[in-house]
């Protein structure tokens, strides 16, 4: 029910920003969702005549009642399967979560699993792939730091604007204990400063960084070692 009631909230937010007149890319990077999932929202609200105003007087219920009525033949037989190869493909993609793939899969099936039994499922067929060779870190020993890939929407109260923030990431190795700051750029200064804050915050120096080849970080990648700064 947790996420019924996230997903109402993102389509009542997606079309507070389509009548606000923000285009569909701007609106899936400020609610978090693929554009093909915007799409579909706007249409299925737009189909029914519905507005803002009207939709957001809706529970849960009522809107998802409205906008995505269960069919007969959806409560007829099984559920309808997802394509759990895709699924785990997609997941490897920038910005892509397994609750972003069950409300695309929820759009297609309205009578499909609900988002607890996806990921159980999902799951399930995950433990079935071959495991991957365990890495073991010394504590205290690297620290990896990156930019995210993925950006994080920031929406100027005064103007409306939405502006994307990047990501910086630092973990260490042995204990996954890590550090994050969003900066608006991935230049040098921003990639040293981050680092600066970092240490800081980690209250001392790992004996290695290592970066994941970015261009703020390593000017010349090199065969014979892991990077060259």
């Amino acid at each position: 029910m947790a996420h019924r009631r996230k997903s109402v909230r993102k389509i009542k937010e997606t079309i507070r920003l389509h009548e606000a007149g923000f285009n569909k890319k701007q609106i899936a990077g400020s609610v978090t969702t693929s554009r093909k999932t915007v799409r579909k929202y706007i249409e299925r609200v737009e189909s029914l005549g519905l507005t803002y105003a009207e939709i957001e007087k809706m529970n849960p219920k009522q809107l998802y009642a409205k906008l995505f009525p269960v069919k007969p033949e959806d409560c007829i037989g099984l559920k309808p399967r997802p394509d759990w190869q895709k699924t785990y493909h997609d997941m490897k993609k920038k910005s892509v979560t397994l609750a972003r793939l069950w409300e695309e899969y929820i759009d297609v099936y309205p009578g499909g699993y609900r988002y607890s039994r996806f990921c159980h499922n999902y799951g399930l067929w995950r433990k079935k792939l071959d495991i991957s060779m365990r890495q073991d870190h010394k504590t205290g020993e690297k620290l990896f730091v990156d930019f995210a890939g993925q950006t994080v929407p920031i929406t100027n109260p005064a103007t409306g604007q939405i502006k994307q923030a990047q990501i910086f990431v630092a973990t260490m190795g042995a204990s996954n204990y890590s550090y994050a700051e969003a900066t608006w750029t991935q230049t040098l200064p921003d990639w040293i400063q981050c680092h600066v804050n970092a240490f800081s915050y980690f209250g001392g120096c790992p004996e290695l960084v290592v970066p994941d080849n970015l261009k703020s970080g390593v000017s010349k990648a090199c065969h014979m070692e892991k990077s060259c700064c």
